[in-house]
């Protein structure tokens, strides 16, 4: 779809609401600020982040739409976004909707409030984004915003410029804003931000062109934007898995090492305090080009899964799908449920074989990727516990049911 047509897109809502009217507030009323309970257990009415909550669910509870009246729906009103300017990509946000009012990013770096039952606008912001920041070698596009966050009484998104910042959500007004990346560097922020406990994370994409520093997932405070906590994607030299670049590190040095992005927003293990997220492939993608062989742990932490301390950035645990020469790019949702792990070996790529049938676990599963694997982890320490295919794939033959080793078919390596 081209811009032009994205232009003109307009917001729909039914005639049976989003959001659940009882027990709302009026757009008139006054703020109130979200606590951390509210964000740990929100209100069935309330759709207050990235997919909804914490866990990644992107489901509701609220069953007013059924079966039976699903085909009488029509429209509500209607909002038209902002036109997408120069260096957008498209629309890829999803709404915020608090206490009957609906928090909107649009492709221009414009933000509105509207009252989710009429449509009617309570204020708008604009950024003021040069178009020195989107045109030109910088290469970098107004679309990756995805969504807003509000924690207390701060709605935090960032922007193309490389900044992180806060309105109120009742105004609109400005708060606070803080540089986070020099736009100029190629790294930029992408998935909508999540904050948990005064910390709020902002996923980066990342190229293979940026000149500098290594990829990273960074934290700041919800209170004024102060960075807390860096965390590289890549191992630095104190860190053991430094030596999954090959014997030799520097051939490949941590300043050289390019992508690894994490560009989408982490789900939140509320119980340990643990942002869990994916981190995409890295660049160069051949591993014989960084002096490994493509064996497991290959060039970490590209195509992984891996769980930070939201207090500290401490990695706690990782978790390696594959070697990521293909551009799988592994950094879909992370998906939090507790259940039962009963697999069908014959189906799997790999089964731990101390799964007990009975047992109730605290799982993350996904990454629904573009290699067709569906992964099932243990969130408390990322252990394996198994991976089976959703479609056809012939790029990995199978894993280590106790570590998690992946073996990759020797016509799919890359040279």
């Amino acid at each position: 779809m081209n811009n032009e047509k994205l232009a003109g897109i307009l917001l729909l809502l039914v005639l049976v609401p989003f959001f659940d009217s009882q027990g709302q507030t009026s757009p008139t009323s006054d703020f109130r600020p979200l606590t951390q309970e509210m964000l740990n257990n929100p209100n069935p009415g309330d759709w207050l982040m990235w997919r909804g909550g914490y866990e990644n669910w992107g489901y509701s509870p609220l069953d007013q739409i059924t079966r039976d009246n699903v085909a009488r729906l029509s429209l509500a009103w209607s909002w038209a976004f902002a036109p997408a300017a120069t260096g957008s990509n498209g629309m890829q946000v999803e709404p915020t909707v608090y206490d009957g009012i609906m928090y909107l990013r649009h492709s221009n770096e414009k933000y509105s409030a509207h009252d989710a039952a009429t449509g009617d606008q309570i204020w708008e912001y604009s950024r003021p984004i040069t178009g020195e920041v989107i045109q030109g070698d910088t290469r970098l596009t107004i679309h990756r915003g995805r969504g807003v966050f509000i924690y207390g009484d701060k709605l935090i998104s960032h922007a193309t410029d490389g900044m992180l910042f806060a309105l109120h959500p009742a105004t609109g007004q400005l708060l606070w804003e803080s540089a986070m990346v020099d736009y100029r560097s190629g790294q930029q922020p992408s998935g909508a931000p999540v904050a948990y406990r005064g910390v709020v994370v902002v996923p980066y994409n990342c190229t293979a062109w940026t000149a500098a520093d290594p990829c990273h997932l960074s934290a700041y405070s919800t209170e004024n934007g102060e960075l807390l906590w860096r965390w590289f994607t890549s191992p630095t030299p104190d860190d053991p898995m430094h030596r999954t670049w090959g014997d030799d590190p520097q051939v490949y040095p941590l300043e050289q090492r390019r992508n690894m992005s994490p560009w989408m927003t982490p789900a939140v293990d509320t119980d340990r305090g643990l942002f869990i997220f994916g981190i995409g492939s890295s660049a160069p993608q051949q591993p014989e080009l960084a002096g490994t062989n493509g064996e497991w742990p290959d060039r970490l932490y590209q195509g992984s899964t891996v769980a930070l301390d939201h207090r500290t950035g401490e990695l706690v645990w990782w978790a390696q799908h594959h070697s990521d020469m293909w551009n799988d790019d592994a950094v879909y949702d992370r998906i939090l449920v507790d259940a039962k792990v009963d697999p069908d070996p014959p189906n799997a790529l790999g089964v731990n074989p101390s799964i007990d049938a009975d047992i109730t676990r605290e799982l993350v599963i996904g990454s629904f990727s573009k290699d067709a694997i569906f992964y099932v982890y243990d969130r408390s320490d990322g252990t394996f516990l198994y991976a089976r295919p959703t479609a056809y794939q012939n790029i990995i033959s199978g894993y280590d049911g106790t570590t998690g080793a992946y073996t990759i078919e020797p016509d799919a390596i890359m040279t």
